[in-house]
């Protein structure tokens, strides 16, 4: 936890909901981007 300490500062329970959002924005756009992509393959196929 102190190894971290230079980035995330001394508030870590903001970061750290920050980081939890990041990544459900990350998940929400790589599935967007799965579900795209295999839409994309139905039609050529």
């Amino acid at each position: 936890m102190d190894r971290m300490e230079p980035f995330h500062g001394c508030n870590f329970g903001v970061d750290w909901i920050g980081i939890r959002t990041w990544r459900s924005i990350a998940a929400l756009m790589l599935e967007e981007l799965v579900t795209r992509t295999i839409e994309k393959g139905n039609k050529i196929f």
